[in-house]
């Protein structure tokens, strides 16, 4: 076992060595929290879909291939992104800190 208590140089021990274990307050594992976003149809035409497990309005903005920002808004589940006055290409959807490829036809 290999401990690091941050006062003093790190040593290690053996794990049969340990009689007894004590931890300080406070000690855990954070709760790691992810949001999960679904972005449809890809590729897409002329509608397109951002909807997340949390079903909250969610801010995106839509970039050129170059680094443009071309659209931002605020996604609603259920309501679509209108791309339909974007030429064909390669598009990067961000939302919140989620980034996306999309293809539009």
């Amino acid at each position: 076992m290999y401990i690091d208590d941050g006062a003093s140089l790190p040593y290690s021990f053996a794990v049969s060595d340990i009689r007894k274990m004590q931890f300080a307050e406070g000690v855990g594992v954070q709760d790691i929290v992810t949001e999960t976003f679904k972005v449809y149809p890809n590729p897409v035409h002329n509608e397109l879909y951002i909807s997340s497990n949390d079903f909250q309005p969610h801010s995106y903005q839509l970039y050129s291939a170059d680094g443009r920002l071309l659209l931002q808004g605020e996604s609603q589940e259920g309501s679509p992104v209108n791309v339909s006055n974007l030429p064909t290409g390669l598009y990067i959807l961000k939302v919140n800190n989620s980034s996306f490829k999309v293809s539009k036809l």
